[in-house]
């Protein structure tokens, strides 16, 4: 082989090792990536429920009372909640079917203020549990929207946590682009109406 060749077959490999490099490269970022995020999703799903978890709480603590007061009342009484005047009794709810229990003001207290701060709250301990900390320099930001897009009647309770993550890329910071934004975002929901 001539002097000439062989410096052209150095060329090529070295054209093609770069290339391979940077194939390499795409590979193992993508999978970082990939395996971050769902990381991410698993973590915010999990404090989203955990959010919930707290509204059900409140929810089975509210049926909990009706189902008291009506077990008090003598039968057939007369009242506008769960007898009807003259003796005729009005059938109560399923003691399962917790969503027939509650009245309005309990599902006005579902979604108030004063139960959106503890549903946040949980949300953002059990974030921060899953290795979600929205003070670390990679961590853009962590939303909670309880109730989301809520309105008077509707049949669900929505939460919906959205978190936001800056990605160190190691092998593509070669090529310029250092970081990458995950977003995800999950909604939870729980009945509050029949």
């Amino acid at each position: 082989m001539s002097l000439r060749a062989r410096g052209q077959a150095v060329i090529l490999v070295a054209v093609a090792l770069i290339g391979l490099l940077m194939l390499l490269a795409w590979v193992v970022d993508s999978g970082r990536l990939f395996a971050e995020r769902q990381r991410l999703t698993r973590a915010v799903e999990g404090a989203a429920k955990a959010g919930m978890v707290v509204v059900a709480d409140r929810m089975v603590t509210q049926v909990v009372a009706r189902q008291t007061e009506a077990a008090l009342r003598p039968p057939c009484a007369p009242d506008g909640a769960f007898g009807s005047p003259g003796g005729i009794c009005t059938a109560t709810p399923s003691p399962q079917h917790l969503t027939s229990w509650l009245t309005d003001l309990d599902r006005a207290d579902l979604v108030s203020p004063a139960m959106q701060t503890p549903v946040a709250q949980a949300v953002e301990e059990y974030a921060a549990r899953n290795g979600i900390d929205p003070s670390s320099a990679t961590m853009a930001e962590l939303e909670v929207h309880y109730p989301s897009d809520y309105h008077l009647g509707d049949r669900r309770l929505t939460l919906r946590a959205v978190a936001r993550h800056m990605f160190t890329l190691l092998l593509a910071g070669l090529l310029g682009q250092e970081r990458a934004e995950i977003t995800v975002e999950t909604l939870q929901s729980l009945d509050q109406r029949p």
